[in-house]
């Protein structure tokens, strides 16, 4: 079981077995004798003064129907005195009490630092993009100002240093589309904050800078309660690859942050709205709109206390449709690389995304409507309306009109829209993903065909079934019945309720029984995999037949290493020297990953992706690269990251060295590590970018002389789950003839690892390996639920 702390100076990282906890003090022949077997415990001849034995064998057990190593939520306490350990805590269905008398009919969902995600988003907003949603927060407050013992007086923020600034609301991750780049120079981005919306949890005081190098505390500004929005943003892109902390320092920052103070412990109406061809960017609470106080376009900032007439951000980028939605959390990474103690701790309810600009939409039907023109009133089509040519209202009609089509959305319960049909034919269909599924029609101001995602928390999916829609709007299924809410929008974006977490692992402690060993854990159909780090040395020399024009790198990876830029894949030229052949074709930096083809790896600042893949999850990593253009292309299971230019006509020279897991500054070793390092190693000075080790596990990897599509892509990771043949013979053709290499890690044991095409690419370890057997599968069943995802 692998443990973790929100506290990156006091975490704990590793993995813990048979623990024990004693009310009494005990010898050391005890401690001894009990050490590797606890059979003497669990039958009373050695237990006195035990308070909670944890044996971690929890997930597996033949009655427990959600035994997936992944979702299993609780270590029982084996002494019989109840103290059992929460390992998931999920996010909960509550009842919201914001529609007065009807509040019976509404259902809200509790985080605590916990978060709902839709991994594998297909249906997102592509241009202009509209949330609504209610919220309800603790009530924060700024503390009062401390007098120094020399007279001074210093301004002390809410928390402590490792409180954050502000908590993360609504997040959706994605990438450019090539269309419309942010940086204009074809470079497609990830953007971790397509979407991004916050609240401002702490008076900053002197922490932000405005124009002129002014403080925050200079402009009079009190930033507590506001909250800020993100779009079409990266918040990690620049030349250090850091984590954005919220000071618009990145080039590719793009924010604006409302007065909105929010401080109280009540229930808001939040609306956000983003127009895609002027850029204007709004934010309205209970149906009133706020000023902005602080902008970032491209990380520059600008600061006024009295607030911005208008606010403009990112005006005709647009985003492709695929990608991942969070609530409670703010993604850094694609699904996570979450700030814990940045996470969302209050209800949100009625959470609706919209394709459209909710303000270009009201408007023109509440003036059709108010004019009296019609009797279409709020119909269903009432989208097909567009503002009269004898409407010449001002601005501040317009307002005004706007407010009140918010204002009555906001209002409108699940029964007055009629969810409760829609569930009834999603429940007679059978299959909650049935795209034949006529999609609901509901009585908005707006279109429901506009709707992205629509959660009404009382519509939850459940355990044991998970593929029907339970209703909860008197929430009697709580706790970890309750495993996501469904998308009553008809896009089949339904929630996964989830938690960062302690990580369940297949022991390798080694204890006994009677005396003689406990046996290993045994793999299955889906085999070994291998734990690298910096004690390895996993290569081969003469790599014949390496791709010479077009390549596709692809490999599983789980990795938890946050601190080293990790390297699975170094491949240097015959002969190599520093600067010369060492990056014939390198994918270096697990933490912002990187590519370099025949030494070309971009400028300092534009080489990061700003993908990460250190959260702890399985990650199916893919990189194409194309000669002829210059194409090359990043993927983080099966979604475009990155799309850049690399080595342009070029031709990669085979017969050189390919390492797995470390960074080659010279053909077959000059690795940048850390001391106690193994092999050719270089450190201090001489490591100019730092420890480049691979510290993690990885599975699958194959290589192939063409570039694969993205489609092409995502079917071999299904391949890999043994969803298309049988997951008695999980992974892809070995005989397909575009496969150079092809790398399963299942031997479980020596010091090779075979090509199982057949084609000679055999790789050789210098060191002991560790072999792994891990429940690793992540997309098996239907991808939302554990339960029926026992085939890892």
């Amino acid at each position: 079981m692998l443990l973790s702390s929100t506290d990156k100076e006091q975490a704990y990282y590793g993995f813990m077995d048979e623990v024990r906890l004693w009310s009494v003090e005990r010898t050391q022949a005890q401690i001894v004798d009990a050490m590797r077997s606890g059979h003497k415990v669990l039958n009373g001849l050695d237990s006195r003064g035990l308070v909670a034995y944890w044996k971690f064998d929890d997930p597996g057990a033949e009655d427990d129907v959600s035994s997936s190593l992944a979702g299993y939520p609780e270590a029982k306490d084996s002494s019989g005195n109840g103290n059992h350990l929460q390992v998931k805590r999920r996010p909960t269905v509550q009842r919201a009490e914001l529609h007065g008398d009807r509040s019976e009919y509404v259902s809200s969902l509790k985080f605590d630092h916990n978060h709902a995600i839709v991994q594998n988003a297909s249906r997102m907003p592509t241009g202009d993009i509209s949330v609504e949603f209610w919220a309800k927060t603790p009530e924060v407050c700024a503390l009062p100002p401390v007098r120094t013992s020399d007279g001074g007086v210093v301004i002390v923020a809410v928390g402590s240093e490792t409180e954050p600034e502000d908590i993360g609301i609504i997040s959706y991750a994605t990438s450019e589309n090539e269309e419309t780049t942010l940086t204009g120079d074809g470079e497609v981005n990830f953007m971790d904050d397509a979407l991004l919306i916050r609240k401002i949890v702490r008076e900053f005081g002197d922490d932000i800078a405005g124009a002129g190098g002014r403080e925050s505390s200079s402009y009079g500004i009190k930033t507590l309660g506001g909250v800020c929005v993100s779009i079409d943003s990266n918040s990690l892109k620049g030349g250090d690859g850091g984590v954005f902390s919220g000071n618009g320092e990145k080039p590719l920052s793009n924010f604006v942050c409302f007065a909105a103070n929010w401080i109280d412990d009540s229930w808001h109406h939040l609306a956000v709205t983003w127009a895609q061809r002027s850029g204007q960017i709004r934010l309205f609470v209970d149906s009133e709109e706020k000023s902005a106080f602080w902008i970032s376009r491209q990380g520059s900032t600008e600061l006024n206390s009295r607030g911005f007439t208008s606010v403009a951000l990112v005006p005709g980028t647009k985003r492709i449709p695929e990608g991942t939605l969070v609530l409670g959390q703010d993604q850094n990474c694609l699904g996570g690389c979450f700030r814990y103690n940045a996470g969302f701790r209050g209800e949100l309810a009625e959470v609706r995304i919209w394709r459209v600009g909710l303000i270009e939409e009201c408007v023109p039907t509440i003036a059709w409507e108010v004019m009296g023109v019609s009797v279409l009133g709020w119909a269903n089509d009432v989208v097909s309306v567009r503002r009269p040519a004898a409407w010449l209202g001002t601005a501040a009609e317009t307002a005004r009109w706007a407010t009140s089509c918010l204002s009555d959305n906001m209002w409108k319960s699940p029964q007055d829209l009629g969810v409760d049909d829609y569930i009834s034919r999603v429940q007679e269909a059978g299959d909650i993903y049935k795209d034949s599924l006529a999609p609901p029609s509901y009585q908005f101001g707006i279109s429901t065909s506009n709707l992205a995602a629509y959660y009404s928390f009382g519509y939850a999916l459940t355990v044991p079934s998970m593929d029907t829609s339970t209703r909860t709007s008197e929430p009697s299924v709580k706790g970890s019945s309750v495993r996501g809410a469904f998308d009553v929008s008809g896009n089949s974006h339904h929630l996964l309720f989830d938690s960062d977490s302690p990580i369940w692992k297949y022991s390798t402690a080694p204890l006994a029984v009677n005396g003689l060993p406990v046996a290993g854990p045994t793999a299955g159909a889906a085999g070994y995999a291998l734990s690298l780090n910096d004690r390895q040395v996993l290569s081969m020399s003469g790599f014949h037949d390496f791709p010479a024009t077009a390549l596709t790198l692809e490999f599983w990876m789980w990795s938890v290493d946050k601190c080293r830029q990790g390297t699975p894949f170094s491949y240097a030229a015959p002969g190599a020297t520093y600067g010369s052949g060492d990056n014939e074709f390198v994918l270096t930096n697990y933490n912002n990953f990187q590519v370099a083809v025949k030494e070309e790896e971009g400028s300092y600042a534009q080489a990061g992706s700003s993908m990460a893949v250190t959260d702890g999850a399985w990650h199916h990593v893919a990189i194409t690269w194309d000669s002829g253009s210059g194409r090359t292309v990043l993927y983080d299971n099966g979604n475009i990251m990155r799309v850049t230019t690399r080595a342009k006509g070029a031709t990669l020279t085979s017969g050189g060295t390919l390492v797995i897991g470390r960074e080659q500054d010279c053909e077959g070793g000059c690795f940048d590590s850390g001391k106690g390092a193994v092999g050719n190693v270089q450190d201090g000075p001489a490591a100019e970018y730092g420890n480049q080790d691979f510290f993690g596990i990885v599975e699958e990897m194959r290589l192939w002389k063409r570039v694969r599509s993205q489609a092409e892509i995502r079917a071999g990771m299904r391949y890999d789950d043994g969803l298309v043949n049988n997951f008695e013979n999980p992974g892809v053709d070995t005989r397909d003839p575009d496969l150079v290499a092809y790398w399963k890690f299942d031997e479980g044991e020596g010091f090779g690892v075979k090509d199982v095409t057949g084609k000679g690419h055999d790789l050789t370890m210098a060191e002991t390996p560790i072999w792994t057997v891990v429940g690793w599968k992540p997309n098996c069943g239907n991808g939302i639920i554990e339960v029926s995802d026992l085939c890892s």
